[in-house]
């Protein structure tokens, strides 16, 4: 055999294009990415061992393709494509020579080495040369099947017996278009089907990209297995090597979408719907008739049917929108792979915070963009009205009524309809805290859908389920003065076209960021390997809202706004304003509480202090002091008393960060103002809160060991800056000093002024029966009379979130009692006037500081 023909295969690729296939590369990828993490993945790996490209597509148009993507970010393509005619690549003189050694086998009989054989693959390899080959190669699938020595796979790993350095398979995916697929459709063509020129040119308008998986240490595999013959570990990698490819494609497409019809025959024909119909009807055709007719109402009130035209529609009405609202969203990329990383091992339950009816939109935009399947939401039913609800119902929400009360069949449709949803391994999302939040504390959890998602997976519907926390903050929300109305008794709103048509208003401002954290994920089973079966749906909520409160950052607005109200009740100076931000700012970073990137220094502080009193004074919340009509009192501003409640949103979304040494100045402030401070008063005053917040906040377990609380905040933090002295357990406040504790108090001191407002007034009105109506407008009268009297301080005391919270603390009391079927309340506190008169002393010691 001479050097020439050594040299002629059919795999050898031209490592440079030009001219025409070069102008047609650069046409057909015009549109194309490779995502960054791939790029790092392979310069990461190939410094490591040998790089070998395993695809999931044989076409030559792939080939071409994934060759243009990757010279373009200046990556070695390969050289060689095992089981590929890749004229497209090649040079025109190259395939005459090839054409030349066909005719020459056909007519002359002479026989060649192949690439295998002859050493050449090997070579190239051991000269760290890249090579690719396909794994789903229909064209050349006998010939493997009938000959092992012409299989790939089984070929590396022999070769890599016989190497030290590990070789690496790079499995490799390219998504022609982003569109499901579905389980019944006419004209079938895979996202990631092979394409030919002709296709490859109509599609070459749709923004297509590849993707490089996590890639095999086929060292490493090797060794995981005993000792077998190469054509056994083949099967076993050619097996994993397929999962990876369909865990991929169900991570980015989302699962096989089953038609409507195809979903409603799966929830309505199932067991569990048709026995309760059967419960219902008695055996009576009528009532069955009737039952039937529901259940298929219901279903089609809640189903989602979720097309991809609207998902894209979507995404580019949201680009505009968001442009105009937002000046940007920050979100963690690493913290997007560690949800594809989630996603391999089961299906995904996302379970972001509710600030904002924003929320829906903003997690599955963010996931849209970074090619993540959009999950399906649980939505209320209120925003099931034309044409937002049809937009958000082929967007893949389902909509589920806010109570179940009276009803018999909808919650055995709905429930089934969500155990399909897992079986299919649909991605699923919604909202633990079962509506927003008016407070900006996240409201406690709900546990009716996380009881559904347990009995899917103890019926077998799924073998694990992954729970995402999910924070999502805001600058501002857009809901922020209607937030203000309710938390004043106002009845909230109903969604409606007119309510949609008025709020295209918003479009006019400029909301500032949205950032979006994930917390740490965690399964079903990590959970059941620590709490009894009994508590699991407990223990789930729990662990949701103490990490999403974790990933919570500090951004500018909230971390400003805070300082703002904890200085004073009326106003501030602008320097005054800097040195409590300043302050704040050091107590977070001593926690390790992340920062937005607007505030990821603190040099980085004074520019945003002035940036959001501009904006403040634009929208009326502060106002400069003025000593007169034509002169301004420079740099202090009154903070408008009507205006606290709306901007109290933002401090309280990061209130949860500081509630141990919040709770610690109240208990100092109590200890102040009673006999004997020592640590034994202090604790006991430390706990009487803690006991009070159990309706405000999930508490981290870390807030029951007072004495850590007690070393780390008061002898190594407030004694440490000279704000108290310590001496044998006797607790002193420096007088100077006690403005900075009262800052760290004021933090939560609005909830223990609710509180007093509720328990003040129960212990007025003496034993009756009343309306809850009728006895919620009597607590916000007192309230306001409160107020007006200095008995409390500040205006965001009077707010009816709190005040539902305080009587919910009160019935646990026995000092009322709620009558769910009348709505009407029975002030019963005679039967526990000492667990009032204490509650009292309690709050007395802490209002108005």
């Amino acid at each position: 055999m001479n050097n020439n023909d050594y040299k002629i295969y059919s795999g050898r690729l031209n490592l440079r294009l030009t001219g025409f296939r070069n102008a047609f590369a650069d046409f057909i990828t015009k549109k194309a990415v490779i995502d960054e993490s791939s790029i790092n993945k392979i310069r990461e790996y190939s410094e490591k061992g040998h790089v070998v490209y395993c695809s999931y597509q044989s076409s030559n148009y792939a080939l071409l393709f994934l060759y243009k993507l990757l010279k373009r970010n200046e990556i070695n393509p390969p050289e060689f494509a095992l089981e590929y005619n890749p004229f497209l690549l090649q040079k025109p003189g190259f395939i005459y020579k090839r054409f030349k050694r066909l005719l020459k086998k056909v007519f002359l009989r002479k026989k060649y080495k192949d690439a295998f054989e002859s050493g050449y693959l090997e070579n190239l390899i051991r000269n760290n040369k890249p090579v690719l080959f396909p794994l789903l190669s229909q064209k050349f699938f006998l010939k493997r099947y009938l000959e092992k020595k012409y299989d790939s796979l089984v070929f590396f790993i022999e070769l890599q017996h016989k190497t030290e350095k590990p070789i690496f398979l790079f499995p490799h995916i390219i998504f022609w278009n982003r569109n499901p697929e579905r389980s019944s459709k006419i004209l079938k063509f895979s996202p990631t089907g092979n394409m030919g020129i002709i296709r490859g040119l109509l599609n070459s308008a749709t923004p297509s990209y590849a993707t490089i998986i996590d890639p095999v240490n086929l060292k490493e595999f090797i060794s995981k297995y005993p000792p077998e013959s190469s054509f056994v570990t083949a099967l076993r990698l050619r097996d994993e090597l397929l999962n990876l490819y369909h865990t991929e494609k169900r991570i980015v497409l989302g699962p096989v979408l089953r038609s409507k019809s195809e979903m409603m025959e799966m929830v309505l024909y199932h067991k569990n719907v048709l026995n309760c119909i059967d419960e219902i009807s008695k055996d009576n055709p009528k009532k069955m008739r009737k039952s039937k007719q529901r259940a298929y109402r219901y279903y089609n009130e809640i189903a989602a049917d979720f097309r991809i035209g609207y998902v894209k529609i979507f995404e580019l009405i949201c680009d505009w929108m968001f442009k105009k609202i937002f000046s940007g969203m920050e979100y963690d990329a690493a913290s997007l792979e560690s949800i594809r990383e989630s996603s391999r091992k089961g299906p995904l339950v996302f379970v972001p915070c509710h600030r904002s009816h924003m929320d829906y939109i903003i997690l599955s935009y963010v996931f849209y963009k970074n090619r993540i399947t959009p999950p399906h939401v649980a939505a209320g039913a209120n925003l099931s009205f034309f044409p937002i609800g049809k937009i958000f119902r082929h967007s893949g929400a389902f909509f589920l009524r806010r109570s179940f009360k009276g009803l018999d069949l909808y919650p055995v449709v709905f429930r089934q309809y969500m155990k399909t949803l897992v079986h299919e391994s649909f991605p699923l999302e919604y909202f633990i805290e079962g509506g927003r939040t008016r407070t900006g504390r996240l409201v406690l959890p709900k546990f009716g859908i996380t009881n559904y998602l347990i009995e899917a997976v103890d019926e077998g519907y799924s073998e694990d389920l992954f729970f995402v926390p999910i924070s999502i903050n805001y600058d501002r929300v857009l809901e922020e003065n209607s937030y203000v109305k309710e938390l004043k008794g106002k009845d909230k709103k109903k969604e409606s076209v007119g309510g949609v048509l008025k709020s295209l208003k918003v479009l006019t401002r400029d909301y500032g960021k949205v950032y979006l954290n994930v917390g740490e994920i965690f399964s079903l089973k990590d959970i059941e390997e620590k709490t009894d079966v009994a508590k699991r749906s407990r223990a789930i909520g729990d662990k949701i809202i103490r990490r999403i409160n974790r990933a919570v950052p500090i951004n500018p607005v909230s971390l400003v706004t805070a300082a703002m109200l904890i200085l004073s009740k009326k106003g501030f100076d602008k320097q005054t304003l800097e040195a409590a931000t300043l302050r704040l700012y050091i107590f977070f970073e001593t926690k390790k509480i992340s920062f937005a990137a607007d505030i990821s220094d603190k040099s980085m502080l004074p520019k945003q202090i002035s940036r959001i009193i501009k904006m403040y004074l634009k929208d009326f919340i502060i106002e400069e002091v003025k000593m007169d009509e034509n002169q301004a009192l420079e740099g202090v501003y009154i903070l408008r008393e009507e205006s606290r409640a709306a901007i109290a949103f933002y401090k309280n979304t990061i209130s949860h960060h500081c509630l141990d040494i919040s709770m610690l100045s109240c208990s100092l402030i109590m200890c102040s103002r009673q006999t004997d401070m020592t640590k034994e008063n202090l604790k006991n005053n430390f706990f009487s809160l803690f006991e009070l917040l159990e309706n405000e906040f999930v508490l981290e377990e870390s807030l029951h060991d007072f004495d850590k609380i007690y070393s780390d905040y008061l002898l190594n933090y407030f004694q440490t800056d000279g704000v108290v002295r310590v001496e044998d357990d006797k607790i002193e406040i420096i007088d100077s000093m006690m403005p900075r504790i009262t800052e760290y108090a004021r933090f939560i001191s609005d909830i223990f002024e609710s509180y007093y407002i509720v328990f003040k007034l129960l212990k007025t009105i003496g034993r009756k029966t009343i309306t809850k109506k009728d006895l919620v407008l009597e607590i916000r009268k007192f309230g306001m009379k409160q107020y007006i009297t200095d008995q409390v301080s500040v205006p965001e005391s009077l707010s009816a979130a709190n005040y539902n919270s305080a009587l919910k603390k009160a019935a646990r009391m026995g000092a009322v009692e709620e009558e769910y079927k009348s709505k009407r309340y029975s002030v019963i506190h005679k039967r526990s006037v000492e667990n009032l008169e204490h509650v009292l002393k309690v709050l007395s010691d802490i209002v108005n500081i």
